[in-house]
């Protein structure tokens, strides 16, 4: 994730540069647990909640709680995390 972030940092704004800066030196030091007082879970948790929400607006672009109930699933999540190792391995 951190790695496809940093190949679009070209296209952002300077604020955005560095929110996303701040985003990734958290990600980076986060021991994957999600520990209530954890920023880096914080983060990771927020960055998935803006990638779902920005998913399927073609196909249902005024309906939130019907684009969240086609991808708040196990199959929609394995898929999605199986396509991300997918683009890092192969571009």
């Amino acid at each position: 994730m951190i790695k496809l972030a940093r190949s679009v940092v070209t296209e952002l704004t300077i604020e955005e540069r560095l929110s996303m800066e701040s985003l990734i030196i958290h990600l980076e030091a986060w021991n994957g647990r999600f520990s209530e007082d954890s920023i880096g879970a914080t983060c990771y948790s927020y960055s998935m909640l803006f990638i779902y929400k920005s998913l399927m607006h073609k196909y249902y672009p005024e309906n939130e709680k019907t684009r969240f109930k086609i991808i708040d699933n196990y199959n929609f999540v394995d898929f999605f995390e199986r396509m991300i190792l997918d683009i890092e391995l192969n571009g």
